[in-house]
């Protein structure tokens, strides 16, 4: 059960304690949300292509632009979304 006192994950769905000095779920808010440090150690060199149709989807529904790729093709993990 999500409460005040937890978070999930965005991309793993996983729900953690959070606030008074926990914070195992990270908000990146170039994506507005939030992962998991877990997850994020994981990506990296930017995000999995398993998470992309997730992302994408997540971007179109907040109306964000879709980031520019990483040379390696993967979506950046951040990114300047007003620059962008």
């Amino acid at each position: 059960m999500i409460n005040a006192d937890t978070a999930q994950c965005f991309l793993c769905s996983k729900v953690f304690p959070y606030g008074h000095g926990r914070y195992p779920v990270i908000r990146i808010q170039d994506y507005d949300m939030m992962v998991c440090a877990t997850c994020l150690s994981g990506n990296e060199d930017g995000w999995n292509p398993r998470h992309e149709a997730k992302i994408l989807a997540h971007l179109r529904d907040i109306g964000m632009p879709v980031p520019p790729r990483l040379p390696n093709e993967l979506l950046p993990i951040r990114w300047e979304a007003d620059a962008g």
